[in-house]
């Protein structure tokens, strides 16, 4: 697994497509996604093994694409 500015860019670049998918067919807002993939992220028992640091890194790149770009 990717860390620091390489993980932010994976996650955007992997979940940029997938937000504006859902955004275009009108199944949710880009803010709608990206509060439900946070919270099915951080609900996941495997998230409190991820350092900090990287979680930061994910939230940072999820928001982004959130936001339309990385």
């Amino acid at each position: 697994m990717p860390h620091g500015e390489a993980l932010y860019l994976d996650i955007c670049q992997r979940f940029l497509p997938a937000i504006d998918a859902l955004e275009s067919t009108g199944a949710a807002s880009r803010e709608q996604s990206v509060v439900g993939m946070r919270g099915k992220m951080e609900s996941n028992p495997s998230w409190s093994t991820v350092s900090v640091e990287d979680q930061q890194e994910i939230e940072r790149g999820l928001t982004a694409a959130g936001n339309g770009s990385c």
